[in-house]
């Protein structure tokens, strides 16, 4: 070959070579989901990545209910945090506020609402957080962020406060209910009141969340939280804390007694609907108390069955209220899983449905469901008499739980399993209402499986 060919083919291939890296740099790289939220009643903000053999890359971007995908950002190499059922962001009117890893260093990260655009960035401290729960919540001109420093046996759990407005540091302290090995909560009662807890035996402690001083400690352990109040209990007695009012009392209603440190919480009405053990140790049941008086209602013995918890949107619970139970009818025979539906008006047991399929109940304040998400079907109660009003087949999204944070706005969330750009990108949205789906992206598909009952073997 001459001289001459071999510079066309030269030429040749750094054309094409060049038209690659164009094309290529044009094409929005393919990524998957791994972590979502809801930020508003439309909207929500999608956690994606894509792995590479020489590093790992990370978006964040903004879709809304009709599928239109408002902004696409990548935050490379910021890897926004996201932990069994816990995805570490919040929003405000005009930002994204986000908490992860960049480089062994925690970080809290904002980004514009409207387009994505970085705004502020600061680094808290070295070593990934390990905390499984809610890290962050926005108080007006403030955020609040849970959060690790150091590692190991040397690890600290810290609370910081940031300005909203640019991330600097306003305040940091270490809980004073903090204890080792015993995960923090916190809650904001109203503005510029936060509620820390950790071990029991410490109760919580309110914080002024402007100066970050003590204000009180108050005699609780918290169980949930309601748009009303703090539940929780103190020496195996119900506690009810009313969130507004800087001179409001713990209420102890001492004819609860005996309530479970965790498991079923949340109001109906007036009342509190808590689990609570019956007297045989390997037993739990249900009870409803007024939550003024202490006065019980009604209580209702689930017998010797593992009861799971329904996970609840704002702790208010439907009248019909799904649980799944896990149990052996009679000694030494076979486990058995049910769908057991109870009315928490009259305190009775409405219907016992086997099941052979993992399940999970969720709660909004007006309906239950549960879902089962391995086989990826939506089951919903009717209202009205707590009978199966719909099943719903849910074809391409994930086999992951229902979190609370993915109905959070009265709609529900759920990611697809797919690879993509950031319009290909699977997500279905369902209006928990009527519970039908509003819109189904990148491929998803839904199917109505109500005739084959709570049996959805596949």
């Amino acid at each position: 070959m001459t001289r001459k060919r071999w510079w066309i083919l030269f030429a040749v291939v750094a054309l094409v070579g060049a038209g690659y890296l164009f094309v290529r740099a044009l094409t929005p790289a393919t990524r998957f989901i791994y972590g979502w939220a809801p930020v508003g009643p439309d909207e929500a903000l999608l956690l994606t990545r894509r792995n590479e053999n020489d590093a790992t890359y990370f978006w964040v971007q903004l879709v809304k209910d009709d599928g239109n995908v408002a902004w696409s950002r990548e935050v490379t190499p910021f890897e926004t945090s996201e932990a069994l059922g816990f995805t570490s962001v919040a929003a405000s009117a005009d930002q994204i506020v986000l908490l992860g890893e960049r480089g062994g260093t925690t970080v809290v990260k904002a980004l514009a609402r409207g387009d994505g655009e970085p705004q502020w960035e600061t680094a808290l401290a070295q070593g990934e957080s390990l905390y499984i729960g809610p890290q962050l919540i926005i108080d007006g001109p403030r955020v609040y962020v849970l959060h690790d420093v150091g590692a190991g046996e040397q690890r600290d759990e810290t609370l910081t406060a940031l300005a909203l407005s640019d991330g600097a540091v306003l305040w940091t302290l270490a809980p004073s209910v903090q204890k080792y090995g015993r995960m923090l909560r916190f809650a904001l009662l109203e503005p510029g009141r936060l509620l820390v807890s950790g071990a029991s035996a410490d109760g919580a402690v309110e914080y002024d969340g402007v100066t970050g001083r003590v204000v009180r400690t108050l005699p609780l352990d918290p169980i949930c939280e309601t748009p009303r109040t703090i539940i929780g209990r103190r020496n195996g007695a119900l506690v009810v804390m009313p969130r507004v009012g800087r001179e409001a009392e713990p209420v102890h209603l001492t004819g609860a007694a005996r309530v479970r440190a965790s498991g079923l919480c949340g109001e109906r009405g007036d009342d509190v609907i808590i689990g609570q053990a019956t007297g045989d140790d390997f037993a739990i049941g249900l009870a409803r108390v007024d939550g003024r008086s202490g006065e019980v209602r009604w209580q209702l013995d689930l017998g010797r069955w593992i009861v799971g918890e329904a996970v609840q949107g704002n702790g208010q619970l439907p009248r019909f209220l799904p649980l799944v139970v896990f149990g052996s009818q009679v000694a030494d025979g076979p486990i058995l899983t049910q769908v057991v539906i109870v009315d928490l008006d009259t305190g009775s047991i409405v219907s016992r449905n086997p099941v052979s399929e993992h399940m999970r109940p969720f709660v909004t304040a007006g309906r239950g469901y549960v879902m089962a998400p391995f086989a990826r079907v939506m089951f919903a109660l009717d209202p009205e008499t707590g009978a199966l009003a719909s099943a719903t087949r849910l074809d391409g999204t994930s086999d992951n739980d229902v979190r609370a944070e993915d109905f959070r706005f009265g709609r529900l969330w759920l990611a697809g399993r797919n690879w993509g750009g950031p319009s290909e990108l699977g997500w279905a949205v369902l209006d928990l209402e009527s519970a039908r789906p509003l819109h189904l992206h990148g491929g998803l598909s839904a199917v109505d499986v109500t005739a084959r009952g709570w049996a959805q073997r596949r």
